[in-house]
């Protein structure tokens, strides 16, 4: 999940599950939620269309309301500010929805509870675990708070109902009960109880664009992937704002897999979807970082990880230095004084973006990828142009905006990333 975030126009995407569903599914109180049997069929696919621009909200008091298989059933859903949004319905028999970041850097689902301590403003109506109209929701027992997978979550057992604590990279924090509810599309075609965290006193840097957030993160039980025992998924973020992109689960179209492309290993042992990488080239000569930035130390530090909860790419401080000092030097324009958080920025009009060098993803095994200017580039204000680039202290993250025209097809049975540029 990014630590900041940046105003960017506002995408409204439509997402379709294809499953075989017969019943609603049993709720389990004990463990978590048992899929549906046959995964195979599953699949999820967004379609983009560009609605308008939205600014993040403060944290606020908790005594105001919140306003603002063969079947085939859509998501309603939207892109905010460089953040990719799902749109659910919560609650059994229920007319609520809410959107989700979807965040490949984390491995919880969560949303905001009432009766809150501390939540942050939201578009949506929020959710009353208390509200019978509208809930359908169950605290799990103790027993949760006791299995491995949840250690994480640093659980502690009070009055019978096991509370969580959730922190980020940029040190916000939720907090509240693990429960359970019945989730499902606005079509009915996807329903599943899902283990999640009903989180009531929630602080940091959270966006009022979502409710929570679906954790897509790797080998985790507690994960939307986990929950639904997907071990493949593939999405594609398209570069052109007003056209389709697509994101499939568990069953990648024939199509998708034909493309062009080439594999990159997931570093072993990880909750996350760390991967080979090798560094940067501008025009074509290799940036001189020391190569132990890539790699994870035994203190988990360092390493390259994709994180699609992140929408500005970040580099590993020392590493970022050196890589935006060559990058200035390939740019015969004078640099602009710094805007909205970005150091390395020019005022120039929209024909001279040709004067910005060729920056290249250096993968493991000599697989390179070059980025466009929809990658690299960002326009925080009219004509002015920064590198998408920002500093991070002890890792590198590769955000939603550098992955935007490439397509990435996830498969954790075999520890690989696909990679595929201009596959939207």
């Amino acid at each position: 999940m990014a630590s900041s975030f940046v105003s960017l126009a506002v995408m409204f995407i439509v997402v379709s599950f294809h499953m075989i569903e017969v019943d609603a599914p049993k709720k389990n109180t004990s463990s978590l939620p048992s899929p549906s049997p046959s995964r195979s069929h599953l699949s999820i696919k967004f379609s983009i269309h560009h609605v308008s621009t939205l600014s993040a909200q403060n944290n606020i008091k908790p005594q105001q309301r919140f306003k603002r298989r063969p079947n085939h059933s859509s998501f309603q859903s939207i892109y905010a500010r460089g953040e990719y949004l799902v749109r659910l319905k919560l609650g059994y028999d229920s007319d609520l929805t809410a959107h989700f970041l979807l965040d490949t850097g984390s491995s919880l689902i969560w949303w905001q509870c009432a009766p809150c301590i501390v939540c942050f403003n939201q578009t949506d109506d929020l959710y009353d675990s208390e509200d019978t109209t509208i809930s359908s929701y169950e605290p799990v027992g103790c027993d949760m708070c006791s299995i491995p997978s949840a250690l994480y979550l640093k659980p502690k057992c009070t009055g019978g109902k096991c509370i969580f604590t959730y922190g980020y990279m940029d040190e916000s924090k939720v907090q509240g009960v693990v429960g359970q509810e019945y989730v499902s599309d606005e079509d009915g075609g996807f329903q599943e109880y899902l283990t999640f965290g009903c989180a009531n006193n929630n602080i940091g840097k959270f966006g009022g664009t979502y409710s929570g957030i679906l954790g897509f993160g790797r080998n985790n039980d507690w994960s939307f992937p986990g929950q639904v025992q997907a071990t493949r998924f593939s999405y594609c973020f398209n570069s052109k704002l007003d056209r389709e992109s697509t994101l499939y689960i568990e069953s990648i179209p024939s199509f998708v897999d034909a493309h062009v492309g080439f594999d990159v290993p997931l570093i072993r042992n990880s909750q996350f979807y760390y991967v080979d990488f090798e560094g940067f080239s501008i025009d074509g000569v290799p940036v001189p970082i020391n190569n132990h930035t890539w790699k994870r130390d035994e203190d988990g530090g360092y390493g390259v990880v994709l994180d699609t909860g992140t929408p500005i790419t970040r580099l590993e401080q020392k590493a970022y230095i050196i890589f935006r000092d060559r990058f200035v030097k390939a740019v015969p324009n004078t640099k602009y004084h710094p805007v909205d958080g970005y150091d390395t920025c020019y005022r120039m009009l929209g024909w001279g973006l040709k004067y910005f060098p060729r920056v290249t993803l250096r993968f493991g095994k000599n697989k390179e990828l070059d980025l466009t200017l929809a990658q690299m580039i960002i326009e925080p204000r009219q004509n002015v142009y920064c590198l998408a680039i920002l500093p991070e202290r002890r890792r590198t993250i590769l955000g939603s905006r550098l992955m935007r025209g490439t397509r990435f097809t996830y498969d954790v049975a075999r520890e690989t990333v696909r990679v595929v540029p201009q596959a939207c």
